[in-house]
């Protein structure tokens, strides 16, 4: 404070002044959980004071219902203090005591509803009304439903589970199954500290076995019992593979290659497949690759040729037919087998459609002739006039030449092999053509008659 006067002299004083207002002390609780659809009053205490909250509000007290920080400044006019609190809303507290359970008769279960710090708990009467997070129960009945409700603030949740009492132990040995030739397998009967009794005399809970058969245990266990078995099969290391010896085939057929057939086996061809049998129809060298995880792997390889197919031309000499070069022969007539014409050459009976079937030994393979349609060679006569039809057999267009001319003409008449008369006309020239190419192929007759003299010739068209 300066204090000064009119006189000319003068002096100056300094003094410290502090003023003091009442004191401000503002608390809105420890950080809180609420449960969804439930509310919290804040209350910044020191009534008749201003307040001015994080929310815009201004009163001495506000309801939230929503998570966040909340914060509050009261202000005295000359003082001011401010209080904060953290408000998380849950939508409840989800108490599991997991999937209901079996236990045998001696035996216990311990019940958990889960860590929630800051929460009470309390069990059913049948739980002994208990207020601890665990509890451990012995039901005698065969079904005891376990409830536990746990609080903490605003939020109760509530849990339960069914305890049932079975003297039926579950003993699973698993699958049967198999192993390879030579190596073991491990069998466990499960429940530790139980009694055991397998039919190979083994008492203890794992039982070692090598020998392929049917294994059973009986275990015993606070009360309970229960069994089962399992069968056991030995797999032996695939054997070498065989695929035959290298073969020649026609073209046109196909070859199944066998692998062999082994347990539990993989197989591994080099066209890829993976099947025991596959079907080649084309010439290269075929491998495969047998395994079954016991032993080393297998392999062999096949070499298969194509070949082409015989393609047999018959010709004929006078009665005779003849087949080119094959190593087996079958001659047919008009589709017929015949029997006992297994040579390369054949004395046609009669008019005829004939064909052969050969074999190539080394390729293991047949093919079938064209058909041939047989005339008798040789010259016909009517009285003393020869008569010659030619080409026999033809496309269609034929002639018949006669070797000399009569007084009058000589009556020629076409039929087919049923009889019926197709063509007839006089003949009156040395050549005299013939077209049948309007009907379908195959054996005609031509009949030609000149006063009591008649005669027949076949006439072929192919």
């Amino acid at each position: 404070m300066i204090v000064s006067t009119s006189a000319p002299a003068k002096d100056t004083i300094k003094q410290t002044i502090t003023f003091t207002g009442a004191t401000i002390s503002v608390n809105l609780g420890n950080d809180t959980t609420l449960c969804s659809g439930s509310s919290l009053v804040l209350d910044a205490g020191n009534p008749g004071l201003t307040y001015a909250w994080s929310t815009g509000e201004t009163s001495q007290t506000i309801s939230v219902n929503t998570s966040g920080t909340y914060s509050v400044e009261v202000n005295n006019g000359l003082c001011k203090a401010i209080g904060t609190i953290q408000v998380t809303v849950s939508d409840g507290l989800n108490i599991q005591l997991g999937n209901d359970t079996t236990i045998c008769p001696l035996n216990s279960v311990t019940l958990d509803a889960g860590n929630y710090p800051g929460a009470t708990y309390l069990w059913s009467s049948n739980a002994g009304n208990k207020t601890s997070q665990t509890v451990t129960v012995s039901p005698d009945d065969p079904i005891t439903i376990y409830t536990v409700t746990v609080t903490r603030g605003t939020c109760t949740g509530t849990g339960t589970k069914t305890v049932y009492v079975s003297s039926a132990l579950p003993v699973n040995l698993g699958n049967d199954t198999a192993i390879c030739a030579g190596s073991n397998i491990t069998l466990d009967a499960g429940h530790p500290g139980a009694t055991y009794l397998w039919n190979n005399g083994t008492a203890f809970q794992t039982n070692t076995v090598y020998e392929a058969g049917t294994y059973k245990v009986t275990v015993n266990y606070m009360g309970c019992s229960g069994e089962d078995s399992i069968n056991l099969a030995l797999i032996a290391a695939p054997v070498p593979v065989d695929l035959g010896d290298d073969i020649n085939i026609c073209f046109g057929n196909s070859l199944v290659l066998d692998a062999g057939e082994y347990a539990d086996a993989t197989y591994s061809w080099s066209t890829g497949e993976t099947t025991r049998t596959i079907t080649v129809s084309s010439s290269n060298t075929y491998s495969v690759t047998v395994a079954n995880g016991c032993g080393s792997p297998v392999t062999d390889a096949i070499n298969v040729t194509m070949g082409n197919l015989p393609s047999p031309v018959i010709t004929q000499s006078g009665l005779e037919l003849i087949c080119t070069q094959a190593d087996t022969y079958q001659w047919y007539k008009d589709g017929i087998l015949i029997p006992g014409a297994t040579n390369q050459r054949y004395k046609a009976k009669g008019y005829g459609v004939y064909s052969v079937v050969v074999t190539n030994t080394a390729l293991a393979c047949s093919g079938k002739s064209a058909d041939y349609w047989f005339v008798p060679a040789g010259e016909f006569y009517l009285g003393d006039i020869r008569l010659k039809i030619t080409p026999n057999p033809s496309a269609g267009q034929t002639k018949l030449v006669v070797s000399k001319l009569p007084p009058k003409p000589i009556k020629m008449t076409v039929y087919d092999r049923i009889g019926r008369r197709l063509i007839t006309r006089e003949i009156s020239n040395a050549v005299n053509d013939i077209n049948m190419t309007g009907y379908a192929k195959g054996l005609y007759f031509v009949e030609c008659v000149l006063d009591n003299n008649r005669v027949i010739l076949p006439l072929v068209t192919q």
